[in-house]
């Protein structure tokens, strides 16, 4: 059995938010990820993994960007992309979904996709 976690909520159907409650698959678990560019600001990911696949992928940090819809558009990317696509899969999602219209301080869409990869294999910021 496997329990679905609504990732608009703060717990399931059963109001548990820990794996010792019950039997909660890997894929439905949701992840966080950070990373801070050297001399850059903290970017953060939290996402779930659903069918091998990035789900409810939120990005937040101490970042700027122009437009506001920027952030949005790196959410969108990300979502649908392969769990094991890797960080180059993943920044070129973001480079790609940005395009040349939106700007980036502080943080990269490498830096964005390290943060992802960090959710995705469970890794704490260093």
């Amino acid at each position: 059995m496997t329990h679905v976690i609504d990732p608009h909520a703060n717990a399931d159907e059963d109001g548990c938010l820990s794996r010792a409650c019950g039997d909660y698959g890997e894929e439905s678990m949701p992840m966080h990820g950070e990373y801070k560019e050297p001399g850059g600001k903290l970017v953060v990911v939290d996402l779930v993994v659903s069918g091998g696949r990035l789900s409810d992928v939120r990005v937040s940090g101490d970042f700027f960007l122009e437009p506001d819809s920027a952030l949005d558009l790196i959410n969108r990317a990300l979502v649908g992309t392969r769990a094991d696509a890797g960080v180059d899969a993943w920044a070129t999602a973001v480079r790609t979904a940005l395009g040349d219209g939106a700007s980036l301080y502080g943080i990269s869409a490498e830096g964005v996709a390290i943060a992802v990869e960090r959710a995705v294999n469970g890794e704490a910021a260093p």
